[in-house]
């Protein structure tokens, strides 16, 4: 919670920290276009507390990493489903295992 506290207080230090971690997120993320061919990434959890900026700079480093033409149509973006994604994932795998309903 220190670092969440210190980028809303505008600490210039946890801001340059937030953005160099979004810029090595983008390069994974480029990383996984590649070789997966994605186009929709989906962040979720405790990482959207680092708000637009995280965001912006892992956008613009998976722009920078990836191929313009497998890049163009990927979006990444944070989750609106809130906290509670890892128990809709786990009951969506268990209504497709186990009753076959999904």
């Amino acid at each position: 919670a220190l670092p969440i506290s210190a980028l809303a207080a505008g600490d210039e230090a946890a801001c340059q920290v937030v953005i160099t971690a979004g810029q090595y997120l983008g390069m994974v993320i480029a990383s996984l276009v590649g070789f997966f061919n994605i186009h929709h990434v989906i962040l979720t959890g405790r990482i959207d507390q680092l708000g637009e900026p995280f965001l912006e700079a892992a956008r613009t480093s998976a722009m920078r990493y990836a191929l313009p033409s497998m890049f163009e149509n990927t979006t990444i973006q944070f989750s609106n489903l809130g906290t509670d994604i890892v128990i809709l994932g786990g009951s969506a795998l268990v209504l497709q295992q186990e009753l076959g309903i999904i």
